[in-house]
This record gives structure tokens, C-alpha cells and sequence, in this order.
């Protein structure tokens, strides 16, 4: 599990999550552009609303491929905000094991317990001049 600001001033917007969750499928394009990961494959990214009942939304997608030593893994991927942060789970077994849809609900019960720090200086002061230059 990774928590991790959001780097752009409307954080509550849904143009944000999907861009972040482009911008984790494009990170894994790279790792096979670079033969970290052989044979990858990524699924369509769904969005599912959080249980936590706020309207919210989690992104997930699978991604199937092969590493160096040529063992068969998927991963599935589930990205929801919280405040202002990031929250992402990321999960791997070998490609035949039944656990995937089990990080999808362990997900959803994160999202309603987990609590993130709260805006930092630093990113309230990022936030401020982003915005100023937007407007």
C-alpha cells in the first residue's frame, strides 16, 4: 500500500484520480519497455464506488506479465482518494491463484477505516500557486 500526495489543487475532482491511475499504467508500460516486465497486459481500468458510501470511486485494473526469470504474475492495482492523498494498493500473485478479487475487498474496507495525514505546508503552499496560476 502506497499513500502519496495528490499533486494537483482540485484533488477532489475525478479527472484527477483517472489521470493518476493512467499515469500508473504508463509507469508499467515503462518497466516493460525495459524488459523489467516481459509480456505485459493490462486490462480495461474499472471504476467501482468506494462501500463507504460518500460517492467516491476506487480505480482498479489487472495487469498480467512475465518477469526477467520468466514467471507468470498478475497484479491487480486499486487507486481511490482520501483528503488529499493518494491511496494505492497493488497486489501480486502468480497468475493462477484465486486472490485476486480479494484485494478489491480489502480495498474497499481500507477506504473506510484508513485515516492519511493531514495537508502539509509544503503542498497547501504548491496547491496555492498551482491555483493561482490556473485562475
Amino acid at each position: 500500500m502506497f499513500v502519496y500526495p495528490v499533486d494537483d489543487w482540485q484533488y477532489d475532482q475525478p479527472a484527477v484520480l483517472t489521470s493518476q491511475v493512467q499515469s500508473v499504467r504508463e509507469d508499467m508500460k515503462l518497466l516493460a519497455y525495459e524488459d523489467v516486465l516481459r509480456d505485459l497486459t493490462l486490462d480495461e481500468v474499472e471504476m467501482k464506488l468506494l462501500s463507504a458510501g460518500n460517492g467516491q470511486e476506487m480505480a482498479t485494473f489487472l495487469a498480467h506479465y512475465e518477469t526477467e526469470d520468466g514467471k507468470a504474475l498478475t497484479s491487480r492495482t486499486c487507486v481511490f482518494t482520501k483528503e488529499d492523498k493518494f491511496v494505492k494498493v497493488r497486489a501480486t500473485f502468480d497468475a493462477r491463484a484465486p486472490a485476486l478479487d480479494e484485494v478489491e475487498s480489502f480495498t474497499q474496507a481500507l477506504s473506510e477505516q484508513i485515516s492519511v495525514p493531514s495537508e502539509s505546508l509544503f503542498m497547501a503552499r504548491l496547491r496555492k500557486q498551482w491555483r493561482a496560476a490556473k485562475l
